[in-house]
């Protein structure tokens, strides 16, 4: 049997709102149906609005390879609605020519499982505040589940507080995601799983106005063309990345203050994020290492690769700060890692040979080359005494355990060209 938007009403609460045509309105009672016929249920009109839940409560339920198509859906219509809205089953496809809104002033979910299809053209999760818990909440999960806005906007929290759960190896594709958008309002993205994918073609806003957070968990990807943190004040955004996950930006990075960054690390060589173009860092930066158990010497473990430009570092870790001492290792924090501008973590044993800055067990040119390098700095590359700093104590160190047979100058003298070099560079430009 076909139905028709008219013959859902009849069945459900036999009620038309002005022009419009609804289902599952309930303004008598609660209202649970299901549509599970491998048919399509109704071609787009203008007029095809579906509330889910108009003013009390309802569940909807698509299934069994059903076509479902409408202009647009509100789950939860009023802020007296409780909504529910299920779509599940391979071959199951949800169609919406305009928006799907969850949570639109009531308290609405969305559940998109077991290889069902979602295709919207835009989505609002958590339009309108309803207290402070979360009024709108999506849920995308199980393989072969995809959820499809290509050309839309999905905004996670416009004015409410909202929430977007993505796992088990689903797929969820935006042109633009917006996480709380309007002052006030409140997101959080949680992506967790391997093989669990979230791609925003264009820009991925942590934080429009609002305040917002990304959990990325357990093997999860989050892919993003542009990533930009703490968009507008008085935002907040904090991104967690945890047990391999990875946010993979195929353009630029931009971390701005008010942002806060914690990386859980592992010893599995691959970086948290990575960022084909620009990296602009701020904000805060906090390494969590209860993941790192084994290291080994002249180890790095990226944090993030940068492939273009790295603009800024973070304002609570400069160049060489002690991160952790694990076993007998310490961990430094390095801006300037792979290619010359990746955040890596660097070990140095705590039991290193004086006068040794690259843990090689030799006392050389390269370690000479460290010090005149970083002289007047606190970063570990040219700390040879392991005292937190480089000046001339260190080349002291060098020059008392050189084990190259070609000498090297005395401390005073490289301290003289280290002081008069700059001078002399400084005149040839006049």
């Amino acid at each position: 049997m076909i139905a028709t938007h008219k013959n859902i009403i009849a069945t459900l609460a036999a009620t038309a709102i002005a022009t419009n045509t609804y289902a599952a309105i309930s303004p008598q009672g609660d209202i649970k149906t299901s549509f599970g016929d491998p048919i399509d249920i109704y071609t787009t009109t203008a007029s095809s609005n579906i509330a889910v839940a108009f003013d009390s409560q309802a569940q909807l339920i698509i299934d069994n390879a059903t076509n479902f198509d409408a202009q647009n859906i509100f789950i939860a219509e009023r802020n007296t609605a409780v909504g529910q809205l299920i779509v599940k089953d391979p071959g199951t496809i949800l169609t919406t020519a305009h928006s799907l809104y969850i949570g639109r002033q009531g308290l609405g979910t969305f559940t998109l499982e077991n290889g069902a299809t979602a295709n919207t053209a835009a989505a609002a999760i958590a339009v309108y505040p309803k207290d402070a818990n979360f009024s709108g909440i999506a849920n995308i999960q199980d393989p072969g589940t995809n959820w499809n806005m290509p050309n839309g906007i999905l905004q996670v929290a416009l004015y409410g507080n909202g929430q977007l759960n993505i796992s088990n190896q689903a797929q969820v594709l935006s042109s633009n995601t917006y996480l709380a958008v309007q002052t006030n309002s409140n997101a959080e993205l949680n992506i967790q799983d391997p093989t669990t994918l979230h791609t925003t073609t264009n820009t991925l806003s942590i934080g429009f106005q609002g305040n917002a957070t990304l959990n990325l968990s357990n093997n999860a990807i989050a892919q993003a063309n542009q990533v930009i943190t703490a968009q507008y004040a008085p935002s907040q955004a904090i991104i967690n990345i945890t047990t391999n996950a990875q946010l993979d930006i195929k353009n630029t990075l931009l971390i701005n203050t008010n942002s806060t960054l914690n990386i859980s690390p592992t010893t599995t060589n691959t970086p948290s994020i990575n960022v084909v173009n620009t990296a602009t860092l701020n904000g805060q930066l906090n390494i969590i290492t209860d993941n790192i158990h084994t290291l080994n010497p002249q180890q790095t473990i990226p944090l993030i690769n940068i492939d273009g430009t790295r603009i800024g570092t973070f304002q609570n870790h400069n160049e060489g700060d002690l991160i952790a001492s694990i076993n007998q290792y310490n961990l430094y924090l390095t801006y300037q890692a792979g290619d010359g501008n990746d955040v890596h973590l660097t070990t140095q044993t705590t039991t290193q040979i004086l006068g040794d800055t690259n843990n090689d067990s030799q006392i050389n040119q390269a370690d000479l080359d460290n010090v005149i390098q970083n002289f007047g700095t606190n970063s570990f590359r040219g700390d040879a005494n392991h005292d937190g700093q480089t000046n001339l104590a260190d080349l002291f160190a060098i020059r008392n355990n050189f084990t190259s047979p070609t000498p090297i100058p005395e401390p005073t003298t490289l301290l003289t060209l280290l002081t008069i070099t700059p001078l002399l560079l400084t005149r040839k430009n006049r």
